[in-house]
């Protein structure tokens, strides 16, 4: 569904087996409105887990820099929304934030 709904008409197909993997082309930017948002920062461990902290509230300008990784839901055998997304910041770091407060542009564009 990614590669036809999203991809496809972006012109980057190509990027598609990445899903998931590392960030993708696509950035993020806060909807209008918000002047901070809540956010999670995780930790990878080393057994390749991550330990995702308490919330934490960031201006909404932060979120332009962040690079899509994939959606996210924390109980994916329950009533699954993907109701967050997971990103990748400048410095490497994930971080996760309800995709409520996002909308998503291909990297290079608006």
């Amino acid at each position: 569904m990614l590669r036809v709904l999203v991809l496809l008409p972006a012109g980057m197909l190509d990027v598609a087996d990445d899903y998931r993997r590392i960030p993708l082309p696509i950035n993020l930017r806060a909807k209008s409105g918000f002047t901070d948002v809540p956010v999670q920062y995780g930790n990878v461990d080393q057994s390749q887990n991550i330990q995702w902290e308490l919330p934490s509230s960031i201006d909404v300008a932060e979120i332009a820099h962040y690079r899509y990784v994939e959606f996210f839901d924390w109980n994916p055998y329950g009533h699954v929304d993907f109701g967050y997304v997971k990103a990748q910041t400048v410095d490497g770091r994930l971080v996760l934030l309800e995709q409520i407060y996002c909308d998503f542009m291909v990297a290079g564009q608006g």
